[in-house]
């Protein structure tokens, strides 16, 4: 399917997503927070499902045992393309809200579903309002919902990963969350890293590392988390 076919099809599922919107809404109001959170986890995963299907990816899943039953933890991850996201929901099985660039809080009918699972629309240009956001993550997770942040800030559209952004991690560290190192590998083949920029069918693997858990790390640790991580998620990449 070419790619302008795809995206044709991926915007007709998105119009469709105001049903769900309208649907959801409806839940809020007069059934029970289970039944509306139930509701929106089976329409974010299938979301992701579809979005992959249509694409053509071939997910391998590496480490799944390594997702931590009991929630709120942040979920660090190298970031290749946009279908990264589709793909790290897909493999974790569940939603999580995830640390967006500010523009996105400005799209209709997308961001109202961002923030129904807690994403954060982070201002980097701002210091002051920047704090407040991770301020705001860290009461997600102490609230005990999963959270996930690309620290490189950008998308590096091939294999390679660059230098996290400082203080990228301080959330987790606030609230003494778990952190979770997931290597992306083959994204940007799909999409972005690709010659004519197209939509293409492809292979890409998720590896999903054991724990780190910051509660009661000492100071130089601290300080070196955001290394330390890295070269977690660097040691599954080719």
């Amino acid at each position: 399917m070419k790619t302008f076919m795809k995206k044709g099809v991926f915007y007709l599922y998105m119009i469709g997503a105001i049903f769900k919107t309208v649907r959801l809404r409806f839940l809020k109001k007069y059934s029970s927070s289970e039944k509306c959170e139930e509701y929106l986890n089976i329409s974010v995963l299938r979301w992701a499902k579809f979005s992959l299907d249509l694409v053509g990816i071939d997910i391998e899943i590496e480490g799944k045992e390594n997702i931590p039953k009991k929630s709120g933890s942040l979920y660090v991850a190298n970031h290749q393309g946009n279908l990264d996201i589709p793909c790290l929901i897909y493999a974790l099985s569940k939603p999580v809200g995830f640390i967006a660039k500010k523009e996105l809080e400005n799209i209709p009918l997308i961001s109202t579903w961002m923030k129904e699972i807690h994403c954060i629309f982070m201002n980097r240009e701002n210091i002051r309002e920047s704090l407040k956001d991770i301020k705001k993550g860290s009461e997600f997770l102490e609230s005990g919902y999963d959270m996930s942040i690309f620290p490189e800030g950008t998308r590096s559209k091939s294999s390679l990963m660059g230098e996290f952004k400082k203080g990228s991690l301080k959330l987790a560290i606030k609230a003494e969350a778990p952190i979770i190192p997931v290597t992306i590998d083959g994204t940007y083949k799909c999409w972005e890293g690709n010659k004519r920029k197209d939509l293409l069918p492809g292979k890409v693997k998720i590896t999903i590392h054991k724990a780190v858990y910051t509660k009661n790390l000492d100071k130089d640790r601290k300080n070196n988390l955001s290394m330390e991580i890295r070269e977690i998620i660097g040691s599954a990449l080719p």
